[in-house]
């Protein structure tokens, strides 16, 4: 009977101190996860903004070629009946720059679109891992629990 409580004594010893470790593990692992995730949305918001600044840019130079259009427009029209190859050469000038203008603003609209679906992307990645370390720690606590 001592024999026996003597070792049910030191098996819950055991088990308390493998708790306590896999505490401090689940703790570490949790506390790492944390930071890395910070890091990562950190890293995310700083290219958010850097492309919002792109489009920003973008959307400032569709403006100002847009201006220029119009005024080039006109001068395009008091110049018609002379110079009408000039014209349709710079018309296509023209027509590409806002094609390209257009094309990067559409590009930087992706890249926002994508940069904020990674980040929904690791914040439920984050939430998953969570559940499941908590899961893993209410298991091991139930467990400890019968060997009381």
């Amino acid at each position: 009977q001592k024999i026996r409580s003597e070792a049910n004594d030191s098996i819950a010893s055991h088990v308390k101190a493998a708790k306590e470790e896999a505490d401090g593990v689940l703790e570490d692992a949790l506390n790492e996860l944390s930071l890395e995730h910070d890091e990562q949305i950190e890293s995310l918001e700083y290219e958010l903004g850097w492309l919002r600044n792109q489009k920003e840019t973008a959307e400032a130079s569709v403006q100002k070629l847009e201006d220029n259009l119009s005024e080039k427009d006109e001068k395009v029209e008091e110049l018609l009946g002379e110079v009408s190859a000039q014209q349709t050469h710079k018309s296509f000038d023209r027509l590409f720059l806002v094609a390209k203008v257009l094309c990067m603003q559409s590009t930087v609209q992706a890249k926002d679109n994508e940069m904020g679906a990674m980040a929904r992307h690791m914040q439920q990645k984050y939430s998953e891992m969570e559940k499941s370390l908590r899961t893993k720690i209410e298991t091991l606590e139930r467990r400890s629990l019968k060997f009381e």
